[in-house]
């Protein structure tokens, strides 16, 4: 994105952020709510739990990407969209930063036994061996 197109991108936000203050207020309590029982959310989560608890926000991307701006929260990933009229649309996934990171546990590797080379004796008893004209015919 240019500067300028992410200054006019910062005032519409801004612009749209104060119109719409009591929903984006209302929208920030939720996604602090959801973050500390979820951990990483995005704004389906908040969207969600909106209407769980019956609250109606009239969603829009001008003024819903306003959520979570601030420095309490970290964007930690991408996720596709959930809600139907997004159309699978890439989210980004956030986390507050003052959560401690959850932890990930690698599998242990599996140690697999050391291959010992086989020798034919061990293969056959000896009376077993075949000599090499017996193998040949």
């Amino acid at each position: 994105m240019l500067k300028g197109e992410a200054v006019l991108k910062a005032a519409g936000m801004e612009s749209c952020a104060l119109h719409y203050r009591v929903q984006l207020e209302t929208a920030k309590r939720l996604a602090y709510d959801c973050a500390l029982s979820k951990g990483q959310i995005t704004s389906d989560d908040v969207r969600e739990e909106a209407e769980r608890r019956g609250i109606v926000l009239s969603f829009s991307k001008n003024w819903s990407g306003s959520v979570f701006r601030g420095k309490e929260w970290e964007q930690c990933g991408f996720s596709s969209s959930r809600h139907s009229g997004s159309n699978g649309h890439l989210l980004r996934v956030w986390r507050l930063r003052n959560q401690p990171k959850p932890i990930t546990s690698v599998p242990a590797k599996k140690q697999e036994p050391e291959k010992k080379p086989v020798f034919q004796s061990e293969l056959f008893s000896p009376s077993e061996v075949p000599s090499y004209h017996e193998f040949l015919t």
